[in-house]
């Protein structure tokens, strides 16, 4: 009730720009204005880019269900696509394995990138704890 009575009101989010703005109906007097955060880090990169190998990155336990061996075939044909010219992407698994049917298959894949010759731009990362 006090709060109708502001000529202005602050607020952190638009979530409780929304939430004051139903509480107290002066949609007009609240202003979002966001906490602020220290720039030095995004001020000290570099403007350019270096050219890296582009990446597409999996995360999933090696699991049936995930399908990686399609994400492979899929990967397989992608970069047959490319022209000589283009930079090859890397196509890395993160992954879990928690048994021995997990280690199996796992060994299949790696089986799997060699018959599609495609050993050289996959990779496969199994129980990593930070990457």
């Amino acid at each position: 009730m006090v709060g109708s009575y502001a000529h202005l009101v602050m607020v952190n989010s638009s979530w409780t720009q929304s939430h004051i703005e139903k509480l107290w109906g002066i949609p007009k007097s609240i202003k979002r204005v966001y906490p602020p955060c220290d720039t030095s880090g995004l001020q000290a990169l570099p403007l350019e880019r270096s050219v890296e190998t582009p990446k597409i990155i999996s995360v999933a336990q090696f699991r049936p269900e995930k399908a990686h061996s399609l994400q492979l075939e899929a990967f397989s044909v992608a970069i047959k696509k490319l022209d000589e010219h283009s930079r090859r992407p890397k196509l890395q698994f993160v992954g879990s394995c928690r048994n021995k049917s997990d280690k199996e298959r796992l060994k299949n894949l790696k089986d799997k990138a060699v018959q599609l010759n495609i050993q050289d731009d996959v990779e496969f990362h199994k129980n990593v704890m930070y990457w």
